[in-house]
């Protein structure tokens, strides 16, 4: 369940929790996922049957669509009544004090899904995305036992997307990580390299 620590409206808390549940689904590891939804404005949007009229709505269509390239899913409406467990844990996520229950995994939200477009930069001597992408993508650890562990823990809060480095995102977009020349070139305000992917930072 996630916390909204925003003014926003209905359709827009739906589409964050579709994005949201999205994210979470590609975390895990899912190639394929059903969704079930009780808004038929926004599982009809999605399915194409209806038009988004308004701006927001389109841009927010179109962060569902972005996740279609790691995630193939499909999206039914469901009537309420069928939907009663998420709605109680809707109304759970908003009360003061909000109560986790056991066995549900929670987020709090700070900012709107369209505004959320960040850049993650962690620095050490080295680059240090080199041997997280050596080990997402060809399983290279180091040879020191330890070294090689804590690269592991470290992976795991990581993902490759067309061998470009992310950190995973469960309620906002995945971060993309930058080495210290990608870094320096973008603080300098130069337009972004054209090799950058279409996900969103």
């Amino acid at each position: 369940m996630i916390r909204l620590e925003f003014p926003i409206t209905n359709n827009e808390a739906e589409y964050e929790a579709l994005v949201a549940g999205l994210e979470l689904a590609i975390a895990a590891g899912a190639r394929k996922a059903v969704v079930y939804s009780d808004s038929q404005i926004v599982a009809s949007q999605v399915n194409g049957s209806y038009d988004c009229r308004s701006e927001r709505m389109r841009r927010y269509l179109g962060k569902v669509k972005d996740r279609a390239n790691d995630l193939r899913f499909t999206i039914a409406q469901i009537p309420r009544k069928e939907n009663q467990e998420a709605d109680r844990l809707a109304k759970t996520a908003s009360a003061e004090p909000m109560i986790v229950p056991e066995q549900v995994l929670s987020f709090v939200q700070h900012l709107l899904l369209l505004d959320n477009v960040q850049v993650q930069e962690l620095t050490t001597k080295d680059d240090w995305t080199v041997p997280i992408v050596a080990y997402l993508k060809d399983g290279k650890l180091p040879d020191e036992k330890e070294d090689a562990r804590k690269l592991k823990v470290r992976a795991a809060r990581f993902t490759l997307i067309k061998d470009v480095l992310y950190k995973r995102g469960f309620s906002r977009p995945y971060l993309r990580c930058l080495g210290h020349d990608e870094a320096d070139y973008t603080k300098s305000g130069q337009q972004q390299p054209r090799d950058w992917r279409g996900t969103k930072t």
